[in-house]
Order: structure tokens, then C-alpha cells, then sequence
């Protein structure tokens, strides 16, 4: 059974939005830190908002940001949003159904999808996902190791 970490979560979720047919820049960071200039759309931006360790379980928190260019005067924002939620919902269901750790994660329920509370400076809209995968403990490894080393 395979090991989980904040690391290879991570690039299990930058996996789907590289491999995804529609999605054309997928990156990792804080939103605060995004220059539209180098964006090619749909675009699809990983946020890691931390980790909550319970007794039995870890839970790693992301809010995952899907966005695309509409036209001036939003004659198209109905299905831009469309899109991008569509997105989405295909990353649960890549989650649950299609990733190597498919049958290790939980995805923590409700998920919401919203849209962004504003807009990119170049005007494109955005859905945001809330979203938390859950793990049993045994199955996570810290990279770090009990004496201080990296591992």
C-alpha cells in the first residue's frame, strides 16, 4: 500500500489539471501570487491551506481554483463558469475513481464550489473548490525524520 504525504498529494492534484484535455496552465501556490499575463486558460491553481492531525486521521485542506477568459461583455460567463465547475467535478471524481492513491483517500463531505469573489485582472472569471482529502494516519510519513533529518 502505498505511503502518503503532503508532497505526493500535491502532485497527485497537479497530475490531474496536466493530464486534463481542456486545462491549459496548472500551477501550485497562494492566488495572491498569480501574474495573468503568464497564464494560458482554462487554468487550474492548487492552494494548500495546511493540515489538521486527528487521532486517527490527517487531513490536508486545499482550495483549488479553476479559471477562464470570458469575453468583454460577459456574454459567455454562464458557461465559463459551466466550465470551470465542470473541472472541478471532474477533479472529485478523479480523486475518488482514477488517482494512484484512489482507494486511500477520503474525500471529506459537503464539497463546495463557488464562484470567485472577484475576478482576475485580466477579466476572466473563476469556481473555487474547497476541498479536503482525509487519510487514515498509519498510511501518512512525515518527511521529516524523529532525529531532524530529512528523509
Amino acid at each position: 500500500m502505498s505511503q502518503i504525504t503532503l508532497k505526493n498529494t500535491i502532485d497527485e492534484l497537479i497530475s490531474f489539471g496536466t493530464g486534463h484535455t481542456v486545462v491549459n496552465t496548472t500551477n501550485f501556490g497562494d492566488m495572491d501570487k498569480v501574474f495573468s499575463s503568464s497564464i494560458s486558460y482554462p487554468y487550474l491553481r492548487i492552494n494548500y491551506r495546511g493540515t489538521e492531525i486527528e487521532e486517527k486521521r490527517v487531513n490536508y485542506n486545499f482550495q483549488i481554483v479553476c479559471a477562464d477568459k470570458k469575453l468583454h461583455d460577459d456574454s459567455d460567463l454562464i458557461d465559463k463558469y459551466s466550465l470551470t465547475e465542470g473541472i472541478l467535478q471532474q477533479l472529485t471524481t478523479y480523486i475518488k475513481y482514477g488517482s494512484r492513491f484512489k482507494n486511500i483517500w477520503r474525500i471529506e463531505y459537503p464539497i463546495k464550489i463557488y464562484a470567485a469573489s472577484s475576478q482576475f485582472i485580466d477579466g476572466a472569471c473563476a469556481n473555487v473548490l474547497d476541498l479536503t482529502l482525509s487519510v487514515h494516519n498509519a498510511l501518512c510519513l512525515s518527511s521529516v525524520q524523529l532525529n531532524g533529518g530529512a528523509s
